[in-house]
């Protein structure tokens, strides 16, 4: 009901939802998840952040939280304690694809991009035609920073094809990290 919610632009009444189920049972760790979700939505990232730890507490398997308290860590820019939930997560979860982004945009903030490369390569090839434009940015960005620059501008120029309504982007990207300038190779 509450991603329902959330979904359809009515936080408000998200928010009214998850603090009810919180009052019924205060240490239900998907309830918190829950809660720091609809937090996370509505811009209250300390708080989010508080609530994921809490469901993490509460149980320390639920992936959902983990990944979760990973996003909003990256979202304030604590790139090394969002690497170090991620990690966590992509021990336990099998290689999820979102969590691999993740965690490489995490590794290329931290300046190591020659460890999100794999990263990024293995959720391509899981996601197929799913790898978003946005991963494909990060692919390109770390082919860059890995002196890649002919793989880089073939990644950027796919993120224009899929968001064509920032054809540019790609462009500036390359430039902003000298991968515009390289020989192919």
């Amino acid at each position: 009901l509450v991603q329902c919610l959330l979904e359809a632009g009515k936080p408000d009444e998200a928010r009214t939802n998850v603090f009810a189920a919180a009052g019924i049972k205060p240490f239900d760790a998907v309830i918190q998840n829950t809660m720091g979700i609809v937090q996370a939505a509505t811009g209250q990232n300390d708080a989010a952040i508080k609530s994921f730890r809490k469901a993490l507490q509460l149980d320390s398997g639920l992936l959902e939280a983990r990944f979760n308290l990973g996003l909003g860590l990256y979202r304030i820019g604590e790139w090394e304690d969002s690497q170090r939930q991620l990690r966590l997560f992509k021990d336990k979860s099998a290689g999820r694809a979102e969590g691999d982004i993740l965690l490489a945009a995490c590794l290329i903030k931290l300046d190591k991009s020659a460890d999100a490369l794999p990263l990024l390569e293995g959720a391509r090839r899981k996601l197929g035609e799913k790898f978003s434009a946005g991963a494909w940015k990060l692919l390109g960005i770390a082919y860059g920073h890995n002196g890649q620059g002919s793989m880089a501008l073939a990644a950027l120029g796919k993120t224009a094809e899929l968001d064509p309504s920032r054809a540019w982007t790609w462009v500036l990207i390359g430039v902003e990290h000298g991968i515009a300038g390289q020989p192919s190779q």
